[in-house]
């Protein structure tokens, strides 16, 4: 399907299409019409959709693409939105994940000071508690 870069709602189709190929688990497609939102640099969409495209490139293991999506996504995301906090979420259990302890702690920490989100909050808490409980992170 081709969308129309002249319709004014062309990057929300777009979107939606990709949302639609990453439960389809078609992560080409998600990938395709993902970028054309990015390419039409529309900056409300910037933020979601590099958040989203950091969620396909965990399912394919590629996390450290993932974390530059992610990352980048924080750029465009107000601390009012519940992607920052998401954002924050993922980039702690990809540092979790490469054992960069100190660095995911604070991205959970970021989360239990700022975010309003009880479930967000909740889910940072007990993921620090792991770090914490494992002994990992500790500085000597």
């Amino acid at each position: 399907m081709t969308v129309s870069p002249d319709h004014p709602l062309a990057y929300y189709s777009a979107f939606q299409l990709g949302n639609l190929q990453v439960r389809e688990k078609n992560w080409a497609e998600a990938i395709h019409y993902y970028s054309l939102v990015l390419r039409a640099n529309v900056s409300e969409w910037l933020g979601e959709t590099y958040f989203r495209l950091g969620e396909v490139f965990c399912q394919q293991e590629k996390y450290e693409k993932a974390f530059t999506n992610f990352e980048t996504a924080m750029g465009y995301l107000t601390e009012n939105s519940p992607w920052f906090f998401l954002a924050h979420l993922e980039l702690g259990n990809l540092q979790r994940r490469w054992e960069r302890y100190d660095e995911a702690k604070q991205s959970y920490k970021t989360i239990l000071d700022h975010s309003k989100d009880e479930d967000l909050r909740n889910a940072a808490r007990e993921l620090l508690n792991r770090i914490d409980s494992s002994g990992r992170g500790r500085t000597s």
